[in-house]
């Protein structure tokens, strides 16, 4: 049977774009146009170019963000923006470029960070190859004085089981790895969740728990901060406590228990977990008090 042009083309289709799968990067944006400028021109400009980039931004109180934002439209058909009609969480802002991606691939992209252009490319070729996320080292960038540290990343080994970097990650806690690249299709748990202290530690758990992540040895993300020092943003004002490690703590027992691991991996990730925990309430609870 004859093959028309047009199936001929669908395939072609196809094949690039297995070849070639299509990543969403989700931008939550907040009355930072300077920052949605810089994370525009580094997301746009990445070697990888089969991108869709989701602009959300949360009814900020000026023009500018929007301004910015349509420039960007005007000139890359990639990018697509959405003004929300009223001010969302930062959470469900969040929610709402995952919820509005189709990539095979997402990732969010914050408007106060910065990434090299090929950071995309190494993620995708890590996905590949059988992750199900990844994310190059990171470093942090305070903007007033300008200085860079690079932040201490959990140390994984192709090979070691998943618990084994389970445990990496628990004596490593890395929150900004939330940041990488993920099957989009293995993060749709996002979308009901609700907000905790230091969920984006347990988004990272997760997924270690359900596969490989991985992460490449060059400093690819720069995590900016508009500050002086990285201060914690609880999701809660509370007059006791600075932080709630509860939900944290019974999240990761319910997935590790849940999980496949043996009794012994069990106890050991959860005795580890305790230990952190204990160690975060006293930094959070009684030595940062001490210095408010």
């Amino acid at each position: 049977m004859d093959i028309t042009a047009r199936e001929i083309v669908d395939k072609q289709k196809k094949k690039k774009d297995c070849d070639i799968p299509l990543v969403s990067i989700g931008i939550p944006t907040f009355n930072r146009p300077d920052g949605l400028k810089r994370t525009l021109t580094n997301i746009c400009g990445q070697t990888y170019e089969n991108l869709e980039i989701v602009v959300s931004d949360n009814f900020s109180d000026n023009r500018e963000s929007i301004e910015v934002a349509k420039q960007f439209t005007t000139k890359d058909s990639r990018v697509r923006f959405f003004r929300q009609g009223s001010r969302l969480t930062i959470f469900d802002n969040f929610k709402f470029v995952l919820a509005n991606s189709n990539g095979k691939y997402f990732m969010w992209a914050a408007d106060d960070d910065e990434w090299d252009p090929r950071f995309i490319s190494v993620c995708v070729l890590e996905l590949r190859q059988g992750a199900l996320s990844a994310i190059s080292n990171i470093d942090t960038l305070f903007r007033k004085t300008g200085k860079r540290k690079k932040i201490k990343m959990p140390r994984f080994k192709r090979g070691s089981s998943r618990f084994h970097d389970v445990q990496k990650f628990l004596l490593q806690m890395t929150p900004s790895m939330i940041y990488g690249l993920h099957h989009r299709d293995r993060i749709q748990f996002f979308l009901d969740a609700q907000p905790f202290d230091f969920y984006d530690c347990y988004f990272v758990i997760r997924n270690l728990i359900r596969g490989r992540m991985a992460i490449n040895n060059d400093t690819l993300y720069t995590a900016g901060i508009d500050d002086n020092e990285y201060r914690v943003k609880p999701f809660k004002n509370r007059n006791v406590l600075n932080l709630e490690y509860w939900p944290f703590y019974s999240s990761v027992v319910k997935e590790v228990i849940g999980s496949n691991a043996s009794i012994l991996e069990k106890i050991k990730v959860i005795f580890i977990l305790t230990c952190v925990i204990s160690k975060l309430f006293i930094g959070f609870e009684l030595l940062y008090r001490r210095k408010r």
